[in-house]
C-alpha cells in the first residue's frame, strides 16, 4: 500500500490520505479523509480511527456469518 497523508486544520482537523492498494481485489486508488478528534497527535488519532474500523469490521463479519447461517437454516428442508 502506498499513501501520501496531509493534515488539514481548520474548524476541524482532518487527515487526508491519498492511497493506492494492489491486492487480491484489484487496484484501488483514491483519497479518504479521516476526521481527527483533536487533543492528541495525528498519529494517535489515526491509530484510534484504525482500531474503531477494525472493531466495526469484526462486528459486521460476525453479523454476516449469522445471516449466512440463518439463510442456510431456511434453505434446509
Amino acid at each position: 500500500m502506498n499513501t501520501t497523508t496531509r493534515i488539514i486544520i481548520g474548524a476541524n482537523a482532518y487527515a487526508s490520505v491519498k492511497y493506492s492498494v494492489d491486492d487480491a481485489d484489484g487496484l484501488h486508488i483514491g483519497t479518504i479523509d479521516f476526521l481527527l478528534a483533536g487533543g492528541r497527535s495525528a498519529v494517535n488519532d489515526l491509530a484510534i480511527v484504525a482500531q474503531d474500523y477494525r472493531t466495526k469490521a469484526a462486528r459486521y463479519l460476525r453479523m454476516a456469518r449469522i445471516a449466512d447461517a440463518a439463510a442456510l437454516e431456511l434453505a434446509t428442508p
